[in-house]
């Protein structure tokens, strides 16, 4: 993802009232070839960035990921692990 703009409250209230679902369960809901379109991201106070998403039939998803202290938002497995190959080494 290249831009990160902020969800509209609208789209969060949406999103929010038919229960988002992490990407990474796409596969358990036979949703893993579904297209994803970005719809905006939510920054808590704590650096926090929930990324929402909806598929075409509808259905909305969540990705996080951190915002650092200076300002760099970078994926959660590089947050806790310090690298973003981590799923690839154990899925070998």
């Amino acid at each position: 993802m290249t831009e990160t703009f902020l969800i509209s409250s609208r789209d969060l209230m949406l999103a929010n009232a038919k229960g988002p679902v992490s990407v990474e369960s796409r596969k358990a809901y036979d949703a893993e070839n579904s297209k994803l379109e970005y719809i905006g991201s939510q920054i808590m106070d704590s650096g926090r960035v929930y990324d929402y998403y909806i598929d075409e039939q509808g259905r909305y998803w969540y990705k996080n990921r951190m915002r650092l202290q200076n300002g760099q938002i970078i994926s959660m497995e590089k947050y806790l692990f310090g690298t973003e190959n981590v799923r690839k080494k154990h899925r070998q």
